[in-house]
Parts: C-alpha cells; sequence; structure tokens
C-alpha cells in the first residue's frame, strides 16, 4: 500500500490540532478583550483597532496554515508566539506592578491572562518532538 506523500493526506498528530485550536482562541480573546478595553476607554483610534485585528488575522493565518499541514505555517507560528508573548507578558506586567498607568483593567482582564496561556501552550505544543517531526522536510 503506498504511503501518503504530504502532510494534508496523512493524519495529523493531536498536538498539531490542538496547537491550531489554541492559536484561533488567542486571536479570538485577544480581538474580544480589545473590543471590550477600547469601547469602554471610548477610544476609536484606527491603529489600535488596526493591532486587534492583525492579531486576529495572524493567529487565524497560523491556525489553517498548521491545519493545512503547512511547514510555514509552524515557523510563522513561533515567530508570532514568542513576539506576541513577549509583548503580553510585558503589558500585563507592567500594568500589573502599576509602574505605568495606561487603561483601568478592564472586567476581561482574565479573558486577556487566559488568551495569552492558550498562545503559551500553543507555542509549546509547536515545540514538541511529534509536532516538530510532523513539519520536517522529508529525507530523500
Amino acid at each position: 500500500m503506498p504511503q501518503p506523500t504530504s502532510l494534508v493526506e496523512r493524519r495529523l498528530p493531536g498536538g498539531v490540532k490542538a496547537a491550531a485550536a489554541l492559536f484561533a482562541a488567542y486571536g479570538l480573546g485577544t480581538f474580544v478583550n480589545a473590543s471590550v478595553v477600547l469601547r469602554d476607554a471610548g477610544l476609536t483610534s484606527p491603529r489600535a483597532w488596526i493591532r486587534a485585528v492583525v492579531h486576529l488575522a495572524g493567529a487565524g493565518l497560523v491556525a489553517w496554515g498548521l491545519l493545512r499541514g503547512g511547514r510555514w505555517a509552524w515557523g510563522l507560528g513561533l515567530v508570532l508566539g514568542i513576539l506576541w508573548l513577549a509583548t503580553g507578558a510585558m503589558t500585563t506586567l507592567v500594568v500589573q506592578r502599576g509602574d505605568l498607568y495606561w487603561l483601568p483593567p478592564s472586567r476581561f482582564q482574565l479573558l486577556l491572562a487566559a488568551s495569552l496561556v492558550c498562545l503559551g501552550v500553543a507555542v509549546a505544543l509547536l515545540l514538541t518532538p511529534a509536532v516538530r517531526a510532523t513539519f520536517r522536510r522529508p529525507t530523500a
């Protein structure tokens, strides 16, 4: 029986599916949190909305690419995930310590923390041996 040649023809491991779902959850959580914070603060700045849409679209693109078996999605997921984790952690830590006054914490602060946890778990899943093996180039 011939072996499947592409990732799409093979069955994706559960870690890949879970990472894709967590990226999607991060994107939605970040967008909802930004929407509530911006609405409650009365901010209509297009720049803030663009940032929220970029997070949603980027996370959705990575999730879609992972489910399609794209090697590019694995790399993009790592790069964006680490970047977004670093910026999200710095923002949360600064606001929590009171070193910088921004907006008062919204009632969706828990949603922001949960979305960062989703992103952290997704990045960790991308680094597991089973998921990494899925996206390695086939040897000749």
